[in-house]
């Protein structure tokens, strides 16, 4: 349903529609303060994406000085040494399997419903 303007408007103001379409012009000035603006907003951008680049060269940097050390410190990596099981620690590890044995009925014993 299109929208009809009332009769009483309908003439109000005919030339709107020409000035709203209209560019609207500025002064010498009002452009050379809008340029100002945006050459300050480039200028920051500029200078954070510098300072960024800077950032990462920095780590990149700090990388590299690390595997440098890392590879020049030792060429073979380092293993651990196996360690022996006390006969406590074997002892615990036995009952351990003896009672799960029980609790599943491997024991040859009837367990109680």
């Amino acid at each position: 349903m299109s929208q009809r303007p009332r009769r009483s408007k309908a003439n109000l103001h005919p030339g709107r529609i020409l000035l709203e379409s209209q560019i609207q012009r500025r002064t010498s000035e009002q452009k050379q303060a809008d340029d100002e603006v945006l050459q300050q907003a480039k200028d920051a951008e500029l200078a954070a994406t510098q300072k960024a680049y800077e950032r990462v060269g920095a780590m990149e940097r700090a990388m590299a000085t690390r595997q440098t050390q890392g590879s020049t410190l030792s060429e073979k990596p380092i293993r651990p040494k196996p360690q022996s099981q006390s006969t406590d620690q074997r002892k615990g590890d036995h009952e351990a399997e003896t009672k799960s044995d029980t609790a599943k009925g491997k024991t040859g014993w009837i367990l109680p419903r």
